[in-house]
């Protein structure tokens, strides 16, 4: 029975799977990721090991990490995961492991597993998109994953925010301003969040508290942000949505940086708790709004059969079901139905992928 390891090499956390030929687990582990690079290297290789002496066989094994390798270097680059820059880490991972191994972007191998028997099954063409500490795209086309000449295919995080306002500026790890990542990733709808109330909360934390806000998340976006269509609506589209409270200009809600600690439970302070959660809302609200300009640049470009969304931003279902007007509002069309759908395999998609990276 054919076996193939997959690796997710991210980081925080390194998974390792074994698969057999019809894409059923047989083992799985992770450990996290020492942020030492030669460590990180041998601890990959030592639960591929593990993984292949459970699984009873050996196997090919494919590798998914941030970032892309240079075809000119052969090297890391672009990572946000800055240690791994400039490395040999495929030669390397292949001397540790004793074998030839294949690597691919994370967001790349979560296009190819969703497309193969995911979200993106059937599909001509799957655009999928990762939102965690960073944001990235994997473009499939007809099965075959699409790297491109220069090997980064897909990296629209470091392209820069479409239909940007004034305040709208930020500053990214790679050096340039206003890239996409720094506004729509998981850590940016933080950085967001924290620029309006002096809190530090995980975005899962955000968008809990924005659906305990006293107003729904629905509509709650910045109508100056929508683009003004020449093209006439239909009687069933939506009107532009009421104006909601933004971290840099316009009515907000209470300051909170001397307001004291989260609340938590039973210690909750009304009035506090009010406040938190209408920022938390209106924070939520920008960033589906920005992720959509985003994708309506992908769609004016590709017009892909599908978009498949994984990374923890994944579960927020309210993006699933206010996408298409959102996006709608900004492509080039008087139509807009690409279906807008979660990661079928959720956070094993990476490692799946990069195990198919063989097939």
């Amino acid at each position: 029975m054919t076996v193939r390891i997959g690796v997710d090499f991210g980081g925080t956390k390194i998974e390792a799977a074994a698969l057999d030929e019809d894409g059923r687990f047989l083992v799985r582990e992770r450990v996290s990721t020492p942020q030492d690079y030669e460590k990180a290297v041998r601890a990959a290789a030592a639960l591929v090991d593990r993984v292949e002496a459970e699984a009873g066989r050996p196997g090919t094994v494919g590798v998914g990490h941030p970032g892309s390798i240079s075809p000119k270097t052969d090297r890391i680059r672009n990572s946000n995961s800055t240690w791994l820059n400039d490395k040999p880490f495929g030669p390397d991972l292949a001397a540790a492991m004793g074998r030839k191994v294949k690597l691919a972007n994370d967001a790349d191998c979560l296009a190819l597993s969703e497309s193969r028997d995911g979200a993106g099954s059937g599909a001509g063409v799957v655009f999928a998109v990762i939102f965690g500490t960073g944001c990235g795209g994997g473009l499939v086309v007809n099965g075959a994953l699409i790297r491109g000449r220069n090997g980064f295919a897909g990296e629209w995080g470091h392209g820069p925010l479409p239909w940007a306002r004034a305040d709208e500026a930020s500053e990214c790890w790679c050096g340039r301003k206003n890239c996409l990542e720094t506004f729509i990733s998981g850590t940016g709808l933080q950085k967001d969040f924290t620029r309006a109330t002096g809190e530090s909360w995980t975005a899962e934390e955000i968008v809990e508290a924005a659906r305990l806000a006293p107003l729904p998340v629905n509509g709650g976006h910045d109508a100056s942000l929508l683009r003004s269509s020449p093209r006439k609506r239909g009687p069933s589209e939506p009107t532009a949505p009421r104006e909601a409270p933004t971290s840099d200009a316009g009515e907000q809600p209470p300051a909170l940086s001397a307001l004291g600690p989260r609340f938590r439970g039973d210690e909750r302070i009304l009035d506090t708790a009010l406040a938190l959660e209408a920022h938390a809302r209106a924070a939520l609200d920008r960033w589906m709004l920005r992720t959509a300009r985003g994708l309506a640049n992908v769609c004016n470009l590709i017009d892909p059969d599908v978009i498949v969304i994984g990374g923890g931003l994944s579960n927020v279902h309210e993006f699933y079901e206010q996408a298409p007007a959102l996006i709608g509002a900004y492509v080039f069309s008087d139509t807009f139905e690409t279906p807008l759908v979660p990661a079928a395999w959720g956070d094993s998609s990476g490692v799946r992928g990069a195990a198919r990276l063989w097939s």
